[in-house]
């Protein structure tokens, strides 16, 4: 069934904020984003507040039976509650993508422009809900058009977990040509079942971070999703994974 909503906390509100997503999913997406929280804030130490509020807009596509039976896409942000507690805020869409075999970056992209711009407002209080429902509608009918409109296999390359790996990331800039670090987390390297569930996740470059794109088995692990929140793979137990690899997903 098709859905779309948001979920998380805004600084003019005292809890949690919510619309129209099903709640099984967002007990599911809450619990996790508690633990990244959990291992983020001492890693973090003094600076971890303000490193999360300023840490870049992910955006990210889920297989299916990650969080639901459905697949999603959707981008989060850092954000507070009106006293002060940290949690991200998301706007998520049920669409019908495999991040294992499509990865449409390109496709995405300028509809969640305009999605950032009122999330952001919103977070802000220079939005209003209703502003945000109607962009987040808008966005949702349109982005399942184009999505089915494309091939069912990508045609670019593909950008997957290599053996051994739970979580590949590229970090830098990679149009024109340009070379992308590569960093991984060590892991199962899971088969079957398991490998088929991936997640996409990417962000612009801001100017604090470089932008990143990265492709995980599954929700990533705690300890793992430090550098989502407060940035610096290295620091937080990546891998220097090879010198620097080319090319990107895309449409």
């Amino acid at each position: 069934m098709e859905a779309q909503g948001y979920f998380g906390k805004v600084p003019s509100v005292g809890d949690f904020v919510f619309r129209a997503l099903p709640i099984r999913m967002t007990e599911i997406w809450a619990s996790q984003m508690q633990r990244w929280l959990a291992a983020a804030r001492p890693a973090g130490a003094a600076s971890f507040q303000k490193s999360f509020l300023t840490s870049p807009v992910w955006r990210f596509a889920l297989a299916r039976d990650v969080v639901s039976t459905e697949s999603w896409v959707g981008l989060f942000a850092g954000s507070i509650d009106r006293v002060g507690r940290e949690f991200p805020f998301t706007v998520m869409i049920s669409v019908d993508l495999d991040p294992a075999a499509r990865q449409p970056i390109a496709t995405i992209d300028p509809f969640f422009d305009a999605l950032e711009t009122q999330m952001l407002a919103f977070m802000e209080g220079q939005a209003s809900r209703e502003e945000l429902v109607a962009e987040i509608d808008v966005c949702a009918g349109t982005l399942r058009t184009s999505l089915k409109q494309l091939p069912a296999e990508g045609g670019k390359e593909l950008l997957m977990p290599r053996d051994g790996e739970d979580i590949l990331c590229l970090s830098g800039e990679g149009e024109h040509g340009s070379s992308r670090t590569a960093y991984s987390w060590a892991g199962t390297g899971a088969e079957g079942g398991e490998a088929s569930r991936l997640c996409l996740w990417w962000h612009d470059d801001t100017r604090m971070q470089p932008a990143a794109v990265c492709i995980s088995r599954g929700l990533p692990v705690a300890q793992a999703a430090i550098p989502f929140l407060i940035g610096d793979w290295p620091k937080h137990g990546w891998t220097l994974s090879a010198p620097a690899v080319k090319g990107e997903a895309g449409s």
